[in-house]
């Protein structure tokens, strides 16, 4: 999500934030389950909670959200 160098980017990347966890919260909570089934099947221990990063370009400010959907979903 481009928004504009000369913005709030804190305030930005608060309100993304909030706005994962409100949409993907109950996903989150999932984290402890996940960790039981990396154990038990050996599978990689991957990021589950939402995430909100952040690029630096000329002019803007890109914001990348990541969030675990349901595949049923995709």
């Amino acid at each position: 999500m481009p928004v504009h160098a000369d913005c709030d980017f804190n305030l930005a990347g608060e309100i993304f934030t909030k706005v994962l966890y409100e949409v993907c919260g109950d996903y989150a909570k999932a984290s402890d389950e996940w960790k039981k089934l990396a154990n038990r099947y050996r599978v990689e221990e991957a990021m589950v909670l939402p995430m909100v990063s952040l690029k630096f370009d000329e002019n803007w400010i890109t914001f990348t959200l990541r969030y675990i959907v349901d595949f049923k979903k995709k």
